[in-house]
């Protein structure tokens, strides 16, 4: 049933590797891309590849709904920018197709999103575009997070099925 997700979540569990505790990572100790400030009952350091699935399936996936997404290319897109920044990911695509940005994917997203693919408009780069201009905003006001901005340029363009 979750076909697609299976083969994005390895994608994202590549890009986010393993255990980190980056000072500059808000998150502060990492693990496939799981943080402890997300998760502060969890144990981290110990987290398995398995639960890290487990976790993106339900916190994320389902969560964002990113299931109703047509364009498989764009959903990895959208699933990496969740996983990496919440629902600024959501916030980025209904931008694009001049939606109300509120993070949440309903009816009438669905509807503008289902009407972009339809006219034949390149919403992956374009959504790629986002997400670097907001990486780009984001290093330029946040100095701890500098050093993470040419790994996120990278993340973009590398992160395809």
């Amino acid at each position: 049933m979750y076909q697609l997700f299976y083969r994005c979540v390895e994608k994202i569990l590549d890009n986010e590797g393993g255990y980190s505790n980056n000072p500059n990572d808000p998150g502060g100790e990492t693990n496939f891309g799981i943080s402890k400030r997300s998760y502060p009952n969890l144990d981290i350091r110990n987290l398995t590849r398995e639960k890290a699935r487990e976790i993106y399936l339900n916190d994320f996936y389902k969560h964002f709904k990113l299931d109703y997404l047509k364009n498989h290319e764009l959903t990895l897109q959208v699933f990496d920018m969740v996983v990496n920044s919440g629902d600024r990911g959501i916030k980025i695509l209904q931008k694009l197709i001049a939606a109300v940005p509120d993070g949440i994917i309903g009816l009438r997203t669905l509807e503008k999103l289902n009407r972009e693919i339809l006219s034949g408009r390149d919403l992956v780069t374009a959504y790629k575009l986002g997400r670097i201009e907001y990486y780009t905003k984001l290093a330029q006001n946040k100095k701890a997070y500098r050093s993470f901005f040419l790994g996120w340029v990278v993340r973009v363009f590398k992160t395809k099925l």
